[in-house]
């Protein structure tokens, strides 16, 4: 839902006519799909580690250009790529899900919810016999 930029952020369901509070739950800016992902000051933490966890130095640059890193580069191959797919996807829905506690339940953030984050992704890992013997769970480090 990300990447067809269909998530019920606030400044989409503005667009169809919702009346509800604009500002992101996190950092006191309009939420969208750019901000909540890329420019909000809290999530952008939480990828900057994800990727350099996984061994990458790339820096958000906002939703247009974030879409299409990606894509262009799980097109070359590799286990890191599979890591990195399997990262983007635990990511996403973690921020989500993040996001979502806050606005529904008022809870704030948690500090260890990247290192729930690689706990999934080296889980998952295990699963695939490309990445399988990558990563450790215990240490939650990449060899």
């Amino acid at each position: 839902m990300l990447f067809l930029g269909r998530l019920a952020t606030r400044d989409r369901l503005r667009r169809f006519g919702s009346n509800i509070e604009q500002s992101c739950v996190f950092f006191p800016e309009p939420e969208s799909i750019d901000h909540l992902y890329f420019n909000c000051r809290e999530t952008k933490g939480v990828w900057h580690s994800i990727l350099r966890w996984l061994g990458y130095t790339h820096e958000g640059q906002g939703w247009n250009s974030e879409k299409d890193w990606p894509v262009q580069e799980l097109k070359k191959k590799g286990w890191k790529r599979q890591l990195l797919k399997i990262a983007l996807a635990e990511t996403t829905y973690a921020l989500w899900r993040a996001r979502n506690e806050a606005v529904f339940n008022n809870k704030p953030m948690t500090q260890d919810l990247t290192t729930n984050i690689k706990y999934m992704v080296a889980m998952r890992s295990k699963l695939h016999r490309s990445t399988r013997e990558h990563v450790c769970i215990e240490t939650l480090s990449i060899k």
